[in-house]
């Protein structure tokens, strides 16, 4: 839990010129902290891709390891916290562990391909229990790097001098250095590390960031001022802006929010893959795509947080149009040949197929999922700010709301995988996620207060909003065929069993099996 900053104290110029001196090296840091952790989860999805056999279940394995690190990282964080004297310093051993146990994972995954052997000839007729007893040990060895991850952010904002000036101002500039820093690492390690150096030395190199930003920290935690240990409770802060009922509710619609954004993932990454040359491609930009989408969403709503407006409303239609920005993503997914072919014609008419261009990759991703990211971004934001507004003890309160989240997001990329797209399909399953939106934004409607609404008509459209949701998303369902690829390699029917190797990259697909 971190307390609230208390009022800026005074300034000397040597004292601004050391704060601005050691936010740059936490900034720096980030940007290098996040990279190496996405560079490893596209390395692991594909090792795991490669052990598994089936891109879902890797996909699966990779986001709930992650989902569930960030999750008991951050619980045993804030347990830990109230007693830190010098968190720099325990920065720095964090980041140290992330170095080897991510480096060592690559190793630990290694192992599992001749145990999967085994596991095949004796429960090759048992598919459901081989099924989980991979992804159990798959899962296992990636949750202890990704644990140590999600403690870093919460150990490193409790230190008092981050906090006691521009709390707000500091908080945004280290998320957004993080994002930056995750996007590069994605795209890096998806379309240039891997292929060219191979996955050994792409691992090595992301834990060779970590060992030495924590090798960084360790040496300035001993130029930086210990704080005493302890903290105290954070007092209320006036009466509380919404009635229990409501905060009650969007903690709830919050954590399924959770799953359904990290269904959409393991989802978007099926489909991608059937779009673009390979699975380690469609991963890379799903991710980049999802972070620049929640980035730019962050960003945008910032401004307006202080703003009086009816919040549980704003949220209700983010909801509502997470759901049907959905909906619109797997139309642009099944256009994917016609739109590609609109933009050669006009960009790039002497050219191949683009669909195998980094750059359109990146730029066709931001056009199916961008719209759906970005609201996810400003949801956060939104949902914080009614959970805690008014209410004692923020810090906890807001570790709870994100701990609802993520643990949402955890059940959400292993039902994605192994049960949604199983029973229908990745578009029946992107249906029946915007379905789920809608519902999360109903959820929150049900419980408003007339009188917090304003005019009857605002309620009713709102409903008819939601009820249009859930009636367009079966609709959209049944009108896509059953065989999404089929339909979709027949509006170029000549490329079906074309291999989309990116012309001019080949030193980055070289040898996707090197190691």
């Amino acid at each position: 839990m971190i307390a609230p900053p208390r009022a800026n104290p005074p300034r000397s110029i040597s004292g601004t010129f050391r704060f601005a001196g050691l936010l740059l090296l936490v900034l720096l840091s980030l940007v290098g902290s996040g990279a190496s952790s996405l560079v490893y989860q596209v390395a692991w999805f594909r090792e795991l891709g490669v052990i598994f056999g089936v891109t879902v279940q890797a996909t699966s394995a990779v986001l709930a390891s992650f989902m569930a690190g960030l999750a008991l990282g951050s619980l045993a964080a804030a347990r830990i916290v109230p007693r830190l004297r010098n968190p720099f310093l325990i920065y720095g051993l964090i980041e140290l562990g992330i170095g080897l146990t991510g480096f060592a994972s690559l190793a630990a995954l290694a192992v599992l391909q001749p145990l999967t052997r085994e596991l095949v000839l004796t429960l090759g007729d048992q598919p459901t229990m081989l099924g989980l007893l991979r992804f159990a040990l798959a899962f296992t060895i990636l949750l202890i790097p990704t644990t140590l991850m999600g403690a870093t952010l919460p150990v490193l904002l409790s230190a008092p001098v981050l906090r006691e000036r521009e709390h707000g101002a500091t908080i945004g500039l280290i998320y957004a250095a993080n994002t930056f820093g995750a996007i590069a690492g994605a795209l890096t390690a998806g379309f240039i590390l891997i292929g060219q150096y191979g996955l050994t030395v792409t691992v090595a190199l992301a834990a060779g960031v970590n060992t030495g930003v924590g090798l960084v920290w360790l040496v300035a935690a001993g130029y930086t001022r210990r704080a005493p240990a302890g903290e105290a409770p954070t007092p209320p802060t006036g009466t509380p802006a919404y009635p229990p009922a409501v905060t009650t509710a969007v903690l709830v619609s919050y954590a399924l929010s959770g799953g359904i954004a990290l269904a959409y993932e393991v989802v978007w990454t099926r489909l991608l893959a059937g779009i673009f040359p390979g699975s380690v491609y469609a991963f890379a930009v799903m991710l980049s795509a999802i972070l620049g989408g929640i980035a730019v969403g962050s960003w945008l709503i910032t401004p307006l947080m202080n703003r009086q407006l009816s919040w549980p409303l704003v949220y209700v239609v983010l909801q509502l149009g997470m759901a049907l920005t959905a909906l619109l993503s797997l139309h642009i997914l099944g256009q994917a040949y016609g739109i590609e072919a609109a933009v050669r014609a006009r960009l790039a008419p002497d050219e191949g197929l683009l669909l195998g261009e980094p750059w359109y990759m990146a730029l066709f991703s931001m056009l199916a999922i961008g719209p759906v990211a970005l609201l996810m971004g400003v949801t956060f934001p939104v949902a914080a700010r009614i959970f805690t507004v008014g209410q004692a003890q923020v810090g906890r309160r807001l570790g709870v709301i994100y701990g609802a989240n993520v643990l949402g997001g955890l059940a959400g990329s292993l039902a994605g995988g192994l049960i949604v797209i199983p029973a229908v399909g990745a578009h029946g399953a992107i249906a029946l996620l915007a379905v789920l939106n809608a519902i999360a934004g109903a959820v929150v409607l049900l419980v408003l207060p007339l009188a917090s609404i304003g005019s009857g008509g605002v309620r009713v459209v709102l409903r008819l909003g939601i009820a249009a949701a859930l009636v367009a998303a079966p609709a959209v369902a049944s009108a896509t065929p059953a065989d999404f690829y089929e339909t979709l390699f027949a509006q170029h029917p000549a490329r079906r069993a074309a291999s989309l190797v990116p012309r001019g990259t080949g030193r980055h697909r070289a040898d996707l099996s090197r190691r």
